[in-house]
């Protein structure tokens, strides 16, 4: 509100040096007054009595161009001045003394149409008007009827008098209104414990002003008490600012105001829903997402998806219509509005509420469903919704259902590949990690989208789980498929293979030129990686740094450093002191010598000499590993 009042202040102060024309400032000013709800204007008129000393300064400089704005200025103020004048004979006056006037009132209204001074249907509308404004405690039933009356007299074949029927009907049962939500209210002694004595009651749209002031005194159990006493007819009454208003200040205390209490919660879901069934939210008003995450923590704090579930039924139940009538019209002529065409798209923010309802709730049974019924295009904050509901513990049992029912594709457009793989990993979802990923791959190849989008780091992880599972063919095939599809081994790849896989089955994988790169790329990096720890230890020509190499990898390194050292030096092997007994067990098995020194192992150039003589007589690769293929290694490994 104080920026509404800043605005006009400093149109005011335009006006008066000469720098805005009187008469376009005074329609801002307008514009501005009448976008206002009509409670804010009553509780802060300051911003009135601005208007009105910028009108007054039109008027002097341009009297006759402002004369449209300042009747319809005079016709704000009359209708603000009528609703004070009410609420302040509501608050003192007694009930007895408002029927008195509203009485003497409407019988003046039916002498003017006996004598014929005034139309049945004006009267009716006149007093229609004086029934909602009388507080319902002042109600009788001699007002009613004798507004009954006035519609009654009203031609039969007036479409109008319908509707000024259903108003006076929906007046008369704002009284019970309190009654109605005591009945409603479940019998939990913690509930009855958060309700208040006496409910207030919710006489005419002025009364928002209860609301906002409850609202902005962080009263919210209070404000939401409120809510659920609007009717669907009260809320037709309320002008369009005030319920946008009023739904973003709801909205807002949700999202990030205190808790509101279970019932309180419970209320604020059965209004969306009565506004919802009887089209009172605004357009796309469930498709943004902060109403959205406003109903998920209302459902969760009131510990029931039912209302949210019915509002999303609902919604999809729309969604089906507006597409049933855009496939209608198309065999028509084309409307006059291409608005009017256009279907109504189906929410993904009101779907990522429904899963992070029913997550929150361990109720993910319900979520296959509801996931393979949704008709529309999956966005990013469906999918966030999906991988933090799969990720929970809860979630276990239905995963793999769960995964099924998700469509790839949608993962591919956003490139949520990564997150899903990892996701499906975590929950031992291994088998169909690999399905997903060779599908994905297939999926971006056909829209255009290479593999490399995939990251190397989840591929890999799929790989090194599915060797852990023991899954040696399974695993081989893969390696293959991937390869295919652009899949390059690289440093932190092999790092991660080497872990677990054996080295002659690695090496068969890879190929010999390609295993020998890796390795040593792989020491390359150790190398580096010591010598930042440490940078006092100057190491000789022909040294090995095996201190940052995990000891999976020490032994192929090591004998890989021995053929290619001179057969003429003794080669210097550095080792952390718990690795050092991994090491000699390496040297001994292929029947080298050796000889430790602290954190040293020591391999004299006779032994060098040897290896050099044994690969002039065979093969480098049988010298490796021992003669050992990759089936064999897979073989002893699994037993």
């Amino acid at each position: 509100m104080q920026r509404r009042l800043d605005v006009i202040t400093r149109l005011h102060a335009d006006v008066r040096k000469g720098g805005e024309h009187a008469k376009d400032a005074t329609h801002r000013a307008l514009q501005i007054m009448m976008a206002t709800p009509q409670p804010v204007r009553l509780a802060e008129p300051k911003v009135m009595n601005e208007a009105k000393k910028l009108l007054q300064a039109a008027v002097l400089v341009a009297p006759v161009e402002t004369e449209i704005v300042r009747l319809r200025l005079q016709r704000l103020l009359t209708e603000d001045s009528r609703v004070k004048e009410q609420l302040r004979a509501s608050a003192h006056a007694p009930p007895e003394a408002i029927a008195v006037a509203r009485m003497q009132r409407l019988t003046k209204i039916k002498s003017l149409v006996d004598s014929r001074a005034m139309e049945a249907h004006d009267a009716a509308l006149h007093a229609i008007q004086i029934l909602e404004s009388t507080p319902v405690d002042a109600l009788n039933p001699p007002l009613v009827q004798l507004c009954q009356d006035f519609i009654d007299g009203i031609d039969p074949s007036d479409k109008r008098q319908k509707h000024l029927q259903h108003r006076v009907m929906d007046h008369q049962t704002r009284g019970q209104a309190p009654r109605r939500e005591e009945a409603s209210v479940p019998s939990s002694p913690f509930i009855k414990a958060t309700m208040t004595v006496d409910s207030p009651t919710l006489g005419d749209t002025a009364i928002l002003t209860e609301i906002f002031a409850a609202f902005d005194s962080s009263n919210v159990n209070k404000a939401f008490n409120f809510l659920a006493q609007i009717t669907p007819a009260t809320w037709q009454r309320t002008s369009v600012p005030s319920r946008a208003f009023l739904l973003k200040t709801a909205v807002s205390h949700l999202t990030s105001g205190p808790l509101p209490s279970p019932l309180s919660a419970r209320r604020f879901l059965a209004f969306i829903q009565t506004l919802n069934h009887t089209k009172g939210l605004p357009t796309h008003w469930l498709s943004l997402p902060q109403p959205c995450a406003a109903l998920a923590k209302a459902s969760i704090q009131a510990q029931d998806a039912g209302p949210l579930l019915a509002i999303y039924t609902k919604h999809l139940a729309h969604n089906k219509r507006s597409f049933f009538r855009r496939a209608v019209k198309e065999t028509s002529p084309p409307p006059a509005s291409p608005a009017a065409k256009a279907p109504f798209p189906p929410s993904n923010a009101l779907l990522a509420a429904v899963v992070d309802t029913l997550a929150a709730l361990h109720k993910q049974a319900q979520l296959p469903d509801l996931l393979a019924s949704f008709p529309g295009l999956f966005t990013r904050e469906t999918l966030a919704a999906f991988l933090r509901m799969l990720a929970l513990p809860e979630s276990a049992p239905h995963a793999a259902r769960l995964v099924q029912v998700m469509p790839l594709q949608a993962f591919v457009d956003f490139q949520f590949q990564g997150p899903l793989l990892r996701t499906m990993l975590k929950c031992d979802l291994v088998v169909d990690a690999l399905d997903a990923l060779l599908a994905m791959h297939a999926l971006g190849h056909q829209a255009n989208q290479p593999a490399r989008r995939i990251p190397s780091a989840v591929q890999t992880d799929v790989l090194v789980e599915l060797y852990k599972l023991q899954e040696y063919d399974r695993f081989h095939t893969a390696y293959d498929e991937l390869w295919g599809h652009g899949y390059h081994v690289g440093l932190l790849e092999f790092r991660a293979l080497s872990s677990v896989v054996p080295a002659p089955v690695l090496q068969d994988m890879l190929g010999r030129n390609e295993y020998l790169l890796c390795l040593q790329e792989a020491q390359l990096h150790a190398s580096r990686k010591a010598h930042r720890h440490d940078r006092t230890t100057v190491l000789p020509p022909d040294a090995l740094d095996l201190r940052a190499v995990p000891s999976t990898m020490s032994q192929s390194m090591l004998l890989m450093h021995l053929q290619q050292a001179k057969p003429t030096q003794d080669v210097i092997v550095y080792v952390e002191p718990t690795g050092v007994a991994v090491v000699e067990a390496g040297l001994a098995a292929h029947g080298i010598s050796c000889s430790r020194r602290d954190a040293q192992v020591v391999v004299p150039a006779c032994a060098v000499q040897e290896v050099h003589r044994v690969l002039m007589l065979e093969d480098a690769d049988k010298f490796l590993f021992s003669s050992t293929t990759g089936a064999a290694a897979n073989k002893r490994h699994a037993t």
